[in-house]
C-alpha cells in the first residue's frame, strides 16, 4: 500500500505517510484515536487508503479550503469559515500533502487560523478519512531486459499509476506518474507497482517501431500489451484494428477516447453543462457509457467513426518522436505520462509544422 496511517504518539490524532511522494503529515483529533480500516469505496472520490476514527473534530496544520458535498455527491458549498446543519456529508480539504476526504453524519462548523484548518462536529462520532497520493513521482522502477517482448511486460504496468478507470482519469489529478523503466538482466517490478485489470489488450508485433507508439494507449487504458501479427486493440467481444496506417491510427484512438471521456465524465463527479458535449453531434447515452467498465466503454467509443468526432477534437499538445531503439526505453514512462502521441521513425528532422504543437525527439545515448 502506498499510504500508511498510524496513531500519533505524542498528540491526539494520526500520522499519514505517503511512500510514493515520500511525505508525512499529521491530522489532529480532540481525543486519542485508534484508526480502523474502512472501505475505500465509502468515499465519493477515489482514495488509496481509508480509515475510520471516533472523534469530535479534525484539524490539519495548514490553511485550506473545505469543500462540502451531500451524501449523493452534490456540491453544497466551499470556503474556510461556515457551518452546516445535521446531515450526511463528504468533505474535501485542499490543499493537503495528499488528497484528503472526510465522510460523516453530523452537522459541523469550519474554522481557520493563520496556521490551521479545523472541522468541529456537532455530534462526535465515526469519521471516515480517505487519502489519495498526489502521485506526481513514480511509485517505483521496473527493471526489464530490453528485447521487445520483455518490454511489453513493462509497458503493461504503466497503467498501474491510474487512480481510477472511470472517465475521470481524463483529469491529470487522477492519473499518477507511471513507474520508471530501466534496462536490466531480469524483469522485476516493485510491490507497489500493481497491474490494473482493465480488460483491454493491445496486440502488436514484437518490434520497437510498433511498441513505442502504443505506450500512451497502454498507460491510459491500463492495457496488457502482448505480441501478435496484426496490430489491434481488444476487449471482451470487440476488436479494433490499428492497420492500415498504424501510427496515425494509434494517435486517432488516443485523441478520440480522451475526448469522449471528457464528455462522459460530466455524468460523474462534476455534472456540468459542457459546450463540447453539445457541439459533438453523437446520439449516445452518456450516462450509460459512464457506468460501463473501461473496456466496454472504449469498445463503444471506437464504434464511432473517427471522422464523426474529428471536427470537435482539440489540437493535441504534444507529439514525441522516439527512435525504435532499445536505448530509449527509459523515456517511455515520461512520454506516456504526458499522454503524448508517439511516432517511431528510423530517422527524423524535427520540424514544428503543426501550428504550435510541441514535437520532441528522443535519441539513444551517443546518437
Amino acid at each position: 500500500m502506498s499510504i500508511d496511517i498510524d496513531p500519533l504518539r505524542e498528540a491526539d490524532g494520526i500520522t499519514v505517510t505517503d511512500h510514493i511522494e515520500n511525505t508525512q503529515f499529521e491530522v489532529y483529533t480532540d481525543r486519542p484515536v485508534e484508526p480502523r480500516r474502512r472501505p475505500e469505496s465509502d468515499h465519493y472520490f477515489p482514495v488509496d487508503a481509508s480509515v475510520a476514527v471516533e472523534t469530535g473534530s479534525i484539524e490539519i496544520p495548514r490553511v485550506a479550503v473545505v469543500e462540502t458535498r451531500a451524501g449523493d455527491g452534490t456540491l453544497l458549498t466551499h470556503g474556510d469559515c461556515y457551518t452546516m446543519p445535521d446531515g450526511t456529508y463528504h468533505v474535501g480539504i485542499n490543499p493537503a500533502p495528499t488528497k484528503l476526504y472526510l465522510a460523516f453524519d453530523s452537522g459541523f462548523s469550519v474554522s481557520t487560523t493563520d496556521r490551521t484548518t479545523r472541522i468541529d462536529l456537532d455530534t462526535p462520532g465515526a469519521v471516515g478519512l480517505g487519502f489519495r497520493s498526489l502521485h506526481q513521482t513514480p511509485a517505483g522502477t521496473i527493471t526489464t531486459p530490453t528485447d521487445p517482448e520483455s518490454l511489453m511486460d513493462a509497458v503493461s504496468l504503466l497503467g498501474s499509476a491510474l487512480q481510477t478507470t472511470s472517465p475521470e482519469r481524463s483529469f491529470p489529478t487522477l492519473r499518477g506518474h507511471p513507474p520508471l523503466v530501466e534496462p536490466g538482466d531480469e524483469f522485476h517490478a516493485p510491490e507497489r507497482v500493481e497491474p490494473v485489470d482493465s480488460g483491454v489488450r493491445i496486440v502488436v508485433p514484437p518490434e520497437y517501431r510498433y511498441l513505442y507508439p502504443v505506450v500512451s494507449l497502454a498507460y491510459y487504458f491500463a492495457a496488457d500489451v502482448v505480441p501478435g501479427d496484426d496490430p489491434r486493440i481488444e476487449g471482451d467481444g470487440w476488436t479494433y484494428p490499428l492497420e492500415p496506417g498504424f501510427q496515425a491510427r494509434t494517435a486517432q484512438v488516443l485523441r478520440q477516447s480522451f475526448h469522449m471521456d471528457c464528455l462522459a465524465r460530466t455524468e460523474g463527479f462534476y455534472p456540468v453543462d459542457l459546450h463540447e458535449r453539445e457541439t459533438t453531434d453523437l446520439d449516445l447515452d452518456w450516462e450509460r457509457l459512464y457506468d460501463l467498465p473501461l473496456a466496454a466503454r472504449l469498445g463503444e467509443y471506437l464504434d464511432v467513426p473517427f471522422a464523426d468526432v474529428e471536427p470537435e477534437l482539440p489540437q493535441w499538445t504534444l507529439t514525441t518522436d522516439v527512435r525504435p531503439d532499445p536505448a530509449n526505453v527509459e523515456m517511455l514512462p515520461f512520454v506516456a505520462g504526458e499522454l503524448s502521441i508517439v511516432r517511431s521513425p528510423e530517422t527524423v528532422t524535427p520540424v514544428d509544422d503543426d501550428g504550435g504543437v510541441g514535437v520532441g525527439f528522443f535519441r539513444g545515448p551517443g546518437q
